[in-house]
């Protein structure tokens, strides 16, 4: 790496060698290529000779990622989350699916069951909103589509206007 930074092969990274790799890089709009360098050059150049030599490329990266590598661990041992790695999220999830043709036969049992469980229980509903809708006047359209739903979702409404 201290190679390929070090373009003119001095042995040493200098400023404008700097600059080149922080604007190859491309930060982001929030980063400023001058204040990147100016820190670069604060935290490796430890002589204060405007230049980072070799020794000092690589004791300043490895204490670098050490630090980076002790906070990650500490964060990682103080976090809740039961997934802190991407690859023990990918085993979690291999772990989690079904594979072949028994996934299918499952999701259309649901399909089925969900299908029958409809066929069953919308009857009594569709009865009771149309005996409604016949003595109280109003459309059953009206009571199916409006008041329906706004009866059946009311403490959720009331609560998130109570919120806002």
């Amino acid at each position: 790496m201290f190679e390929e930074v070090d373009s003119d092969g001095s042995n040493n990274v200098s400023r404008s060698e700097l600059e080149k790799i922080v604007k190859e890089t491309h930060f982001g709009k929030g980063v400023d290529s001058d204040e990147a360098v100016t820190k670069l050059l604060h935290d490796l150049d430890v002589n204060k000779d405007d230049e980072i030599s070799e020794n000092e490329f690589v004791d300043g990266f490895t204490k670098w990622l050490n630090s980076n590598s002790n906070q990650a661990a500490s964060s990682k041992s103080s976090s809740h989350e039961p997934h802190q790695t991407w690859e023990e999220v990918e085993k979690v999830m291999e772990g989690n699916q079904t594979k072949g043709v028994s996934a299918w036969l499952e999701a259309l049992a649901y399909v089925f069951l969900g299908i029958i469980m409809l066929s069953l229980l919308a009857e009594p509903l569709i009865a009771s909103v149309q005996n409604f809708s016949e003595a109280a006047g109003i459309s059953s359209f009206f009571i199916s589509f409006i008041l329906v739903p706004l009866a059946t979702n009311f403490r959720e409404a009331t609560s998130a206007i109570k919120e806002a």
